[in-house]
């Protein structure tokens, strides 16, 4: 049984643990929660989300009637028991009209289980009831009739495509929306129809308050008595009109589509199901030549559909054709010609339905889309190409981040590392001369310590759930460029961080942090400027230091800028660079927003 989260409101901590302990006695699976005043009972309500509310009468400055309340604010579907030390009849049929389920007195709490489980198979049900009738509002234009036709219920939808009110409606019979298309017989036979007991459907046409005719399809289904005589009917419609309105149009433009189809590029084909007849239209001369023998029938000829999509083209055919509601259907598919080649194509169809409902007639157009599928796989395979390309690209950035920490571990913290070794050689082997060089040591090994930081830092991904771009930017800055002496300034009054993902995020910020390595090593600059903003469509950002500058031809053979340049090429950004000797450095770049190029 699944388990029950049981809400207990008592302001008697005794009398909930005994509520408690002669559920769990008697093998309940239940979870508790104890509320003994409203604020308490306020939270338990949206936290707990109780299955049952167990409730004492009478609490400080709170009551069951207007816990009752608060829970029928909530859920009406929420079971609510009185359980009570005491309880008068007229108070115990007052709380049970105002939506209680039952009552049980402390002194028979033998009767609790059974009410539990009888509450809980009642709400059950009533909402079921309430979800198929909200289910029913939904899909269909639904009224209620007495058993002489007059209306005693109209929804929201059925009010809507009448253009009439429910206080217009209700009293008033069908005649109301008479369009005056349908024969006395047909009238007469809905009603003998349902006047005996049985359902009726059919498509009805009505006429809306504004005079506009509407197309519904009907079923009314006769609401019988003991004796078996109806004394209410249910109307359930759904609207049909655009539908009426495609046969109608279809209808007339049989010689329009005639003269069509002769001049189409496309193959139009017409399948008659009653009769069998299949006609292919001339529009087959202006796709494939004027001798081309095709070696197949333009429709579901499944000798000829390749075998891999066989099957999932016939379903398809097959089940649009006897779906009542459907009226189109489309596939792409592949055959086999007459010279044993592979034709792509593109089938769609129109089904046309009889009053009954039943496909009496497909109409379709076949369009050649070989050419297309073959510029499509070539777009694939030249897509798959590029991201090859852009994969191998952020590899070989990542192995040359490599290459360069493990460079840094070598070069300084290694060389820190062997020097300190080596001063410790020395102390060991004189400790009474040499004693004074422990203090050289220690501060070797602090900027052995401080180097190590340095690398974690620049390894470790940012936090940019709890901490913006632009914050951590200042960080970077600071740790990196303002210790080495640099004056630094940022200007982001132009940048809308909430247009940046965090995909887009991170590269911005390696980005930032390769360029203000590369300017602490070979820049020899004072100043670096920081320029960030964002549009709809961009994110640009400029580094600019009044460095030295290099030459123009030297300025794309760094692994930094290379790094840089990999990890852009991931997100479709592009890097330019400006700079020449004594001129500076200044690097600018920009990356697509929203999947734009």
């Amino acid at each position: 049984m699944e388990q029950l989260k049981i809400l207990l409101l008592e302001d008697s901590s005794t009398d909930a643990e005994l509520i408690k302990r002669f559920l769990l006695k008697e093998k309940m699976n239940c979870e508790f929660r104890l509320a003994m005043d409203r604020p308490g009972f306020l939270q338990a309500l949206d936290e707990f989300s109780p299955s049952v509310i167990l409730s004492d009468n009478s609490m400080p400055q709170f009551n069951a009637s207007e816990a009752l309340k608060l829970t029928r604010l909530k859920d009406q579907h929420i079971p609510f028991i009185m359980v009570t030390g005491t309880m008068s009849e007229e108070f115990a049929a007052s709380i049970i009209k105002q939506g209680a389920d039952d009552y049980i007195l402390k002194d028979r709490m033998n009767r609790l289980p059974a009410a539990i489980e009888t509450a809980l198979k009642q709400r059950k049900a009533e909402k079921e009831i309430t979800d198929y009738k909200y289910a029913l509002d939904q899909a269909y234009f639904v009224s209620l009739t007495d058993e002489s036709g007059f209306i005693q219920y109209a929804n929201d939808n059925f009010c809507k495509i009448s253009g009439f009110s429910r206080e217009e409606l209700i009293g008033q019979d069908h005649k109301i929306m008479n369009s005056g298309y349908h024969s006395r017989d047909f009238i007469q036979n809905l009603w003998d129809t349902i006047s005996n007991g049985k359902i009726w459907e059919g498509e009805f046409c009505n006429r809306s308050k504004d005079g506009n005719l509407y197309w519904v399809d009907t079923t009314i289904v006769p609401f019988v008595n003991d004796a078996g005589k109806p004394y209410q009917y249910l109307s359930m419609r759904t609207d049909i009109t655009g539908r009426k309105k495609i046969e109608v149009e279809l209808q007339k433009s049989n010689e329009r589509f005639k003269y069509a189809t002769e001049a189409s590029s496309d193959i139009i084909w017409e399948l008659n199901f009653e009769t069998g007849e299949y006609r292919v239209y001339d529009g087959k001369h202006s796709s494939f030549g004027l001798n081309t023998v095709l070696g197949w029938q333009p429709g579901i000829d499944g000798k000829n559909i390749v075998d891999e999509d066989r099957e999932r083209a016939e379903k398809g055919f097959m089940e649009a054709k006897t779906n009542a509601d459907g009226h189109l259907w489309k596939d792409e598919y592949r055959v086999h010609t007459s010279g044993n080649s592979i034709m792509y194509i593109n089938n769609n169809a129109i089904f046309l339905k009889n009053e009954k409902g039943k496909t009496i007639k497909a109409i379709g157009a076949i369009t050649d889309i070989t050419e297309k599928k073959k510029l499509e796989t070539d777009l694939f395979e030249q897509h798959r190409k590029e991201q090859l390309k852009i994969t191998a690209t952020a590899l070989d950035a990542q192995e040359k981040e490599r290459n360069a920490i493990g460079q840094e571990l070598h070069d300084n913290v290694n060389q820190i590392l062997l020097g300190t070794k080596l001063l410790l050689a020395v102390v060991r082997n004189n400790p009474g001369e040499n004693l004074h060089l422990l203090e050289s040591c220690i501060q070797n090994l602090q900027n052995a310590i401080d180097e190590n930081r340095k690398i974690a830092h620049i390894l470790v991904v940012p936090d940019f759930e709890n901490i913006t771009l632009i914050d951590q930017m200042v960080s970077l800055t600071e740790s990196m460029l303002k210790v080495s002496g640099l004056n630094v300034n940022i200007d982001s009054l132009g940048m809308q961080e909430k247009l940046l993902p965090v995909r887009i995020k991170l590269p911005v910020y390696r980005i930032a942090q390769e360029q203000c390595s590369n300017i602490i090593k070979y820049s020899e600059a004072r100043t670096v400027n920081i320029f960030m903003e964002t549009s709809d469509d961009y994110f640009k950002m400029i580094i600019a230091d009044d460095g030295i500058g290099m030459e123009t031809n030297k300025k794309t053979t760094g692994i930094g800028l290379k790094n840089i340049q990999g990890r852009l090429s991931i997100l479709n950004g592009k890097a330019s660079i400006l700079t020449a000797p004594g001129k500076g450095f200044t690097l600018v770049i920009t990356i697509p927003l929203n999947g734009r190029q």
